[in-house]
């Protein structure tokens, strides 16, 4: 039981650090203004042809990380790591997306509203700081589903090299 619950851990960790880590080394690489347009402060679509991918890698080696650790509760605890990165994925998205004060939204929707105005204009703001830029509503949905089909695949191939 405990083997299992740290596989979960475990997996979700890997997961967790292997996403920071190349995304982290993504941005420095190609620079702020290719993941956020400064005019929009919105999320490049080349920034998000490139999370999605990387993603994906991160799920598969949360699975194969929680279906190596958990050994004979293999299938248990990688079923459970996918359950838990859809769940919480979908429920971030949701609150993110639909819970959050709608003032706020239709300024980052505002076609060709500038940076320094949304921030002006956001709730709270001090005037000067920049709001975070938020995902498309589709890829904050898409994401959680292709983590939770990573993890499963990871932690297929991992049972399946284990078995054979």
């Amino acid at each position: 039981m405990i083997r299992a619950m740290a596989a979960v851990l475990l997996g979700g960790l890997s997961m967790a650090i292997w996403v920071r880590m190349a995304l982290s080394m993504a941005g420095r690489l190609l620079g702020a203004d290719f993941a956020v347009d400064p005019q929009t402060n919105q999320l490049t679509t080349g920034w998000i042809a490139l999370t999605l991918p990387l993603s994906f890698i991160g799920a598969m080696l949360g699975g194969w990380m929680a279906a190596s650790i958990a050994r004979a509760k293999a299938l248990a605890s990688v079923r459970a790591l996918a359950s838990l990165v859809l769940v919480l994925g979908l429920w971030m998205a949701f609150t993110t997306r639909f819970l959050n004060d709608g003032a706020a939204d239709l300024v980052v929707d505002a076609p060709g509203a500038t940076a320094g105005a949304m921030a002006d204009a956001a709730p709270g703001s001090d005037g000067g700081a920049m709001r975070q830029p938020e995902p498309p509503v589709w890829f904050a949905f898409l994401t959680p589903l292709l983590g939770f089909t990573g993890v499963m695949i990871g932690g297929t191939i991992r049972r399946r090299a284990s078995a054979g």
